[in-house]
C-alpha cells in the first residue's frame, strides 16, 4: 500500500464488543470484516482500487 492516497483502519475492542451468551464468544472479529467489507464495496462502486486486509 506504499504510495496509497489514504489508508482506512478499522479496530475492534473485544472488551465491548457484544458476546454470545452461552460461550461469550465476540462479534467484533465479524463485526469488522463486515464493515471492511462494505467500506471495500463501497470504493468499488466509485471507482476507487482497493485493498482489503483483515489481521
Amino acid at each position: 500500500m506504499y504510495g496509497a492516497p489514504l489508508a482506512i483502519i478499522v479496530l475492534g475492542d473485544h472488551d465491548t464488543a457484544w458476546g454470545r451468551p452461552y460461550d461469550n464468544k465476540s462479534s467484533v472479529d465479524i463485526d469488522a470484516g463486515i464493515v471492511t467489507d462494505h467500506i471495500v464495496l463501497a470504493a468499488t462502486e466509485l471507482g476507487l482500487g482497493t485493498v482489503g486486509m483483515l489481521l
